[in-house]
C-alpha cells in the first residue's frame, strides 16, 4: 500500500476506534477506503472483503431500501474488480 493511502486510512481507523466500526460515518469512510483500494492489483481481494463486509453492515443497519446502502451497491458494480 502506498504512503498517500495510508495517510488516508489511518483517520478513518482512528475515527472507528472512537465511534465504533457500524457508526454511519465510519461505514461510509470504510466503503470510500474499498473502492480506493479497489485499484491496487496488489490488494483488491482485500478491499473486496473489506466492501463486501461494508455493505453487509449498511444492509444490516440501514436496510436494503435506505439510499447509503443503494449508494454502496452501485459504486461496488463500478469498481475494477468483482464484488
Amino acid at each position: 500500500m502506498t504512503r498517500r493511502r495510508m495517510s488516508r486510512a489511518l483517520p478513518c481507523c482512528a475515527r472507528a476506534k472512537r465511534l465504533g466500526d457500524e457508526h454511519p460515518t465510519v461505514l461510509t469512510e470504510l466503503h470510500n477506503l474499498a473502492l480506493m483500494l479497489g485499484y491496487d492489483e496488489e490488494i483488491r481481494e482485500e478491499s473486496r472483503r473489506l466492501g463486501q463486509r461494508t455493505l453487509k453492515s449498511k444492509k444490516r443497519i440501514f436496510g436494503i431500501d435506505h439510499y447509503e446502502t443503494l449508494i454502496s451497491v452501485v459504486n461496488l458494480t463500478l469498481t475494477p474488480h468483482e464484488y
